[in-house]
This record gives structure tokens, sequence and C-alpha cells, in this order.
């Protein structure tokens, strides 16, 4: 059976058997290492925010979504990082996966929800196999009462809702 034969990245384009005595591993390219150049106090790298593209004409939605990887904890320790997301987006969908809670928990957490984040409608689901696992909530910016009074009297079919 013949050598196998390795990729030789040198410029003569041939490639060498691995067993002829050759240079073996003192002929591989040593691998570039990163080098940072630009570090904050932390010795962390900084990182500027992603550009969006402009939002299109017309009528337009929002939607985030965050794993939050519970939600009780966030709300207890960090509630300002949720409401400064939450104002300086303005979602019409905030999606929170992994909140962790049971069912006996949601009422209470959304209680704190509705306090937090006024305008907005919660739908919650828990795991029911595994307690305290998982979950999603889905938070739904509320139309202004009027809004949803004028939308109700005018729409006469589904194609009306799109023009």
């Amino acid at each position: 059976m013949a050598p196998k034969r390795r990729k030789n990245n040198g410029g003569d384009g041939g490639s060498k058997a691995s067993g002829d005595g050759g240079e073996g591993s003192a002929n591989k390219a040593a691998k570039p290492s990163l080098v940072v150049t630009e570090q904050d106090s932390d010795g962390k790298v900084p990182r500027g925010e992603t550009p969006r593209p402009s939002a299109p004409e017309g009528r337009t939605f929002k939607a985030l979504s965050w794993n939050v990887n519970g939600l009780r904890a966030l709300l207890e320790k960090q509630p300002e990082q949720l409401t400064r997301l939450v104002q300086q987006e303005a979602p019409d969908y905030l999606c929170l996966q992994e909140h962790k809670l049971q069912d006996g928990h949601i009422e209470g957490v959304k209680a704190k929800l509705e306090e937090l984040l006024p305008g907005y409608v919660s739908y919650w689901s828990a795991s029911t196999v595994k307690k305290g696992y998982s979950g999603v909530a889905v938070l739904v910016k509320a139309p202004p009462d009027s809004a949803q009074a004028e939308a109700s009297s005018k729409q006469t079919s589904i194609k009306s809702f799109f023009k």
C-alpha cells in the first residue's frame, strides 16, 4: 500500500510522502498567534455596535428575543437592564426564553413585569415535565385603547387590515 500523502503548503506545488524520511513535523507551518492591540482596563477587547439598516417605509414592527437564563434573578438583581432595553429599543414584541419559572411563580413575576413595563401584555409557557426548567414569555406592546376601538370599527375583512 502506498504511503499517505500530506498537503504541502510550500511553493513547489508538490507533496511528499509522510514516510519518506523528509523533514517530518518540522515542515508544518506555525499557527499564527492572535495579537490583541487594544484592550480596556479590565483586559476586554472593546467592540462597537453592529450597524443596523434603516427601517423600511410603512408599517413595521420590532421583535426582540433574549435568553434571560432565569427571569426571577434578573428582576431581583438587575431589573434596570430590562427596562433600559425596552426604553432604548421600544419593541412591539419582546420574547424571553429560559425564564425557568414554575406555573405557580408566573403570576408574581407577571405583576412585577407589568409594573416595570407598563403598556405590555404578557403570554407565558412553562415546562410541566421538569419544574423550573426552560419556559418562554412573550410580551406584546398593547395598542392604545383608541387605536383598538378604531381598528375594530373599520376592519371589515382580513384584507382591510393590511391596507
